[in-house]
């Protein structure tokens, strides 16, 4: 795992490691403020709608010292929309929006997606309906559940249908960076699934720990990996390639590390440059390495299954787009 495109923002981070304590520690959740409007352009352009950008690139030419947050600002832009009365008030409000369809163009459609809209309203102010969801914003989880629909796949067949994008997820989460208060609300979340059963997990961490520290299993794991990319050496770029679109994709999990590494000890820090660099490593250093991690990941199960998920996706579209095979 390669964090050197990690960016050294002040996120929350659920827990870190003070070397001195046998406990841990839990920081300062300020994240909310250091996501502003320059770091999202900077780092996360690719996933901010159009409208989004250009608002941001107004209001940092503007030279005005107080900006928004990226969540105060998507209500401003969108604020509009949420009032509409009808379809064509948005499209006219929003150009970008001007090819979305009415709902009623389904109805002599017999899908699922179809009878779970007639069941709770009429087609006809579904999609306005619908967009309102997308840009309040929801997750899809959530405007899944609402509609009544059984699968995701119904949610995004209707998005085919009707030609409406929805948002990115990275932006999403984005927003919900930004507000203090949903921040504080995720943060909690994560602490209390991280000591839901703390006597449980200190027994499956110390089984992990113990069966990762054998000199067995590390010359064991050493060698193949030498071995490994000595008879495939192009494999180390597509391990690049998929590390670096995976934090891409989450740009939650990728700050929050940064923000746990920033709390370690400069031992640990210094043995992370040493391997970014490519430098040789001792012993030591390999296993403070070993412990960064391992505790990181032990300790944030709501990041872990994130950034396993964000893997996933960066392998399907990699190979989609031809890059890894």
């Amino acid at each position: 795992m390669n964090i050197q495109n990690i960016n050294p923002i002040n996120i929350y981070n659920n827990v870190s490691w003070n070397s001195s304590a046998k406990t841990p520690r839990f920081i300062s959740f300020t994240s909310a403020k250091d996501i502003s409007l320059q770091y999202v352009l900077e780092k996360h352009s690719k996933f901010l709608p159009e409208r989004i950008i250009e608002e941001i690139k107004k209001l940092l030419a503007s030279g005005k010292k107080e900006l928004p947050q990226l969540w105060e600002l998507h209500n401003q832009v969108y604020e509009p929309l949420m009032n509409a009365k009808s379809l064509e008030e948005v499209k006219s409000l929003y150009p970008e929006l001007k090819d979305v369809q009415d709902m009623t163009i389904l109805s002599k459609n017999r899908s699922k997606a179809v009878k779970a809209v007639r069941e709770r309203m009429p087609l006809e102010n579904f999609t306005l309906e619908y967009l309102k969801r997308i840009y309040s914003p929801k997750n899809q989880e959530s405007i899944v559940k609402e509609f009544g629909f059984t699968m995701r796949s119904l949610l995004n067949w209707l998005n085919s249908k009707l030609n409406i994008k929805k948002l990115s997820g990275n932006y999403l989460n984005l927003i919900r960076m930004s507000n203090e208060e949903e921040n504080n609300r995720i943060a909690e979340c994560s602490r209390q699934a991280i000591y839901a059963n703390p006597e449980l997990q200190a027994q499956r961490q110390a089984k992990v720990t113990e069966h990762h520290r054998t000199p067995e299993y590390r010359a064991k794991k050493s060698k193949e990996s030498k071995a490994f990319y000595a008879r495939c050496p192009e494999h180390r770029d597509k391990v690049g390639l998929i590390s670096q679109r995976t934090w891409d994709k989450c740009p939650e999990v990728k700050a929050a590390l940064s923000a746990y590494t920033v709390q370690c000890s400069n031992f640990v820090r210094s043995a992370l440059s040493k391997k970014r660099l490519g430098q040789q490593l001792s012993e030591t250093e390999r296993k403070a390495i070993g412990g960064y991690y391992q505790y990181f990941w032990d300790n944030n199960p709501v990041h872990k299954a994130t950034y396993k998920r964000c893997r996933r996706e960066a392998i399907k579209e990699l190979k989609a787009e031809h890059l890894i095979y």
